[in-house]
């Protein structure tokens, strides 16, 4: 869903949703409403500006390359929609460390040690691979849960098992030796990133609600597109009469019919020499109030997303906006908080991780401890409208003594700490000194009248 391929998936659920006489006539299920990544999307504002981080003085760019925080923001829409991800980490002689997202999909097992269950020493990953010219899939198996002998295999499918061809892909490394070692051990080359700090490995089954309710939301669009084009108008009905000019349809339902164009003269003759009559039955939907409840259901299981009431609203009246469900400001924010402490812990140590493989393969020397890794994320900024409101609301504290400057803007920029604010105060003022000078130049006073001189 996250990746736009559920169309199968629409279908199987529109198999299991609607009566099969019901189903032959909708033939094109709509796959437009995705509130899965829709509601990841909205709430996925961690990364949405590259977090500031630092090590002391150290200098972090070969583990911070300009891709690193958009495939973060990625990884983070698999987190935030799937409840996990990964990020894998590699060092490539000539280029340095790179990054990859990989979605749990891929990730067939992942153990952990009982003293940090929630922090994976091993795992097996599916990747496809090119083997003899022909793509193949391959299982890659990583495990230092005992760094005393680490272990590392590719395999393939041989149709009855699993067969070792570490060999053939990487002829380079000896039979049985790990990849990735430093002086501290084997380097395990893999963060998984959880939506919250808890003590379990996998969150699969949380939040299953959002995804079984984007699937019925996809049935219900589909009636209701079904609806507009064949529900949607009034029905005429003849009674005792017949169209001599109809054609039937071939098929396992066969259905009369009648080409017609404004021009056309529709001719009908009574049947069974009966006084016949043609009436008509009223639309069998509106389209209105069924899209209304559609978007009323669509709003209600934003609650399964971790949302509240407050945070969800439909949008505006002109283009998608019409008929999407927004995230508000303030929820936003309260998922940026929420979200803030597992991503940094997963962030730190996969800094570390680069920093691990760049001074064992490369020419640094950065610290190796996750919490030598400083990580500030850019909150999310405010409207105008909540600054101005902000402000006026500063603005009238001050002026009745209770909060100094300072404070009054801590409230109108929270992220600020206590110095960040003087600071920022000291700032301003350096700039009003500078703009009264700039004034004076570009605007100096007029020369004084001379002063006359005596007769």
């Amino acid at each position: 869903m996250l990746l736009g391929n559920w169309y199968d998936d629409l279908v199987t659920e529109l198999g299991m949703f609607l009566a099969p006489e019901v189903l032959e006539r909708i033939t094109h299920p709509d796959i437009t409403r995705n509130a899965l990544k829709s509601y990841a999307s909205q709430i996925n504002v961690l990364y949405s500006k590259p977090p500031t981080v630092t090590a002391g003085d150290a200098d972090l760019k070969p583990i911070t390359p300009p891709e690193l925080w958009p495939l973060r923001q990625r990884g983070n829409l698999l987190t935030q929609g799937l409840r996990d991800s990964f990020m894998r980490v590699d060092w490539t002689d000539g280029i340095g460390i790179g990054y990859r997202v990989v979605s749990p999909a891929f990730i067939t097992e992942a153990w952990a040690l009982a003293a940090r269950p929630y922090v994976p020493v091993g795992l097996r990953e599916l990747r496809p691979r090119s083997l003899d010219g022909k793509a193949v899939w391959t299982r890659d198996t990583w495990d230092v849960s005992d760094p005393g002998n680490p272990v590392f295999r590719i395999e393939t499918w041989g149709g009855e098992a699993w067969a070792d061809m570490t060999q053939r892909f990487m002829p380079e490394l000896a039979p049985g030796a790990y990849p990735y070692m430093d002086a501290a051990g084997p380097i395990f080359p893999w963060v998984m990133y959880h939506p919250e700090i808890t003590d379990s490995l996998w969150h699969w089954n949380e939040r299953l609600e959002l995804i079984d309710g984007t699937l019925k939301i996809g049935c219900l669009w589909t009636m209701w597109l079904h609806g507009v084009r064949d529900c949607s108008h009034p029905q005429r009905v003849g009674m005792d009469v017949e169209a001599p000019q109809a054609s039937r349809t071939e098929g396992p339902r066969p259905v009369d019919k009648i080409a017609l164009d404004q021009s056309a003269i529709l001719l009908l003759r009574s049947a069974a020499n009966k006084n016949g009559s043609v009436s008509t039955l009223a639309p069998a939907m509106d389209p209105k109030a069924m899209a209304d409840a559609i978007m009323s259901y669509e709003a209600g299981l934003a609650q399964s997303a971790g949302l509240s009431a407050a945070d969800v609203s439909v949008g505006g009246t002109t283009g998608m906006s019409g008929y999407a469900i927004v995230v508000s400001r303030d929820g936003q924010r309260r998922q940026w908080a929420a979200q803030r402490p597992a991503a940094e812990m997963g962030d730190r140590l996969l800094l570390a991780t680069a920093a691990r493989l760049a001074n064992a393969y490369g020419t640094t020397a950065l610290p190796t401890e996750p919490a030598d890794y400083e990580v500030v994320y850019a909150d999310v900024g405010k409207t105008v409208d909540e600054l101005l409101k902000e402000l006026e609301e500063a603005t009238k504290l001050v002026a009745a003594g209770l909060i100094g400057p300072i404070d009054a803007i801590r409230r109108v920029f929270p992220n600020l700490s206590y110095e960040g604010a003087i600071q920022r105060l000291t700032d301003i003022a350096k700039q009003r000194v500078i703009a009264d000078e700039i004034a004076k130049i570009a605007n100096p006073p007029p020369p004084a009248d001379p002063i006359p001189t005596g007769a």
